[in-house]
């Protein structure tokens, strides 16, 4: 798929053993049609994709689908968000958004839903945020005979990914994709996983927000450190923001090398009030 403005108008997607589809955020519109995409078989990878308005937008219909993975995709605005009868499946970074039902999972249907940095985001989770770290403090209990649950539930959308190879003096990529509120502003913000703040060089500082940035009051985003992150304006729910690292130059400044930045990104409407901010993205600088 190419990222694109328009919704497709598509349904019935079928993939195969081995099959792999990045849609690089296209939105796939099935305008009430049953299936988006039939996996058929095993090991198949599906990531970037968005899918709404189906019956079910992912639907894994055989004990023999297995060993598939399914990253950063969003299945929204559905009777069921997925639909699992197969096994030993992985879903992570996932949204679950505006649909009836989050996920269906079938009788003898067991599959991984989370990993080590956390699950999926599921609309219908009702747990809490203690910790502050960004995942539920609870496990979210999937529907369905398979007793399937996220041990780690997102508390907010994963929105976040990034391209380029981060390194100190240069520049690399957040990529924001939110298909839920297209025509939203995005402003990126970021701050490091250490306290107290810290001086990079050209007297430019980064300061602990919340430790993850995952409150709406965000202490001190640097906008110095980020290049284009002011508010970003796009109607298919995409913007980009572009990361430009301050060298190592300056003796008294600390190395960036090594160092973990969390990004994240608010989300507002038109009147400028906040609809949510992201789960983070952790970047270690190389």
């Amino acid at each position: 798929c190419n990222s694109d403005s328009t919704p497709l108008s598509v349904a019935n997607i079928t993939l195969a053993d081995g099959a792999s589809l990045n849609c690089n955020g296209q939105v796939l519109d099935g305008g009430g049609q049953t299936f988006g995409l039939l996996i058929k078989g095993t090991l198949s990878t599906v990531k970037n994709c968005v899918l709404k308005n189906y019956f079910t937008p992912l639907y894994l219909g055989s004990a023999g689908n297995t060993h598939n993975k399914f990253h950063n995709n969003a299945f929204a605005n559905s009777l069921y968000g997925l639909t699992v009868y197969g096994s030993n499946n992985e879903f992570i970074g996932n949204n679950s958004i505006g649909n009836t039902t989050d996920a269906f999972i079938a009788a003898g249907s067991t599959n991984t839903f989370a990993a080590v940095d956390g699950g999926n985001y599921w609309q219908g989770y009702a747990g809490v945020d203690q910790s502050g770290d960004g995942i539920g403090d609870t496990p979210y209990q999937l529907y369905g005979p398979g007793n399937n649950a996220d041990p780690l539930p997102l508390i907010n959308p994963n929105l976040l990914r990034f391209t380029g190879i981060p390194t100190p003096g240069n520049s690399f990529y957040v990529h924001v994709s939110d298909i839920t509120n297209p025509g939203a502003q995005y402003q990126v913000v970021a701050a490091l996983a250490n306290s107290p703040p810290t001086t990079l060089a050209g007297g430019k500082t980064l300061y602990l927000a919340n430790d993850r940035l995952l409150q709406y009051t965000l202490a001190n985003p640097n906008s110095n450190f980020l290049q284009n992150s002011a508010s970003m304006l796009d109607q298919k729910g995409e913007a980009v923001a572009t990361v430009t690292l301050p060298g190592n130059a300056s003796p008294s400044a600390t190395t960036l090398s090594g160092i973990t930045i969390y990004f994240a990104v608010i989300v507002t409407n038109s009147t400028g009030a906040s609809v949510n901010v992201s789960h983070t993205l952790p970047v270690t600088i190389q």
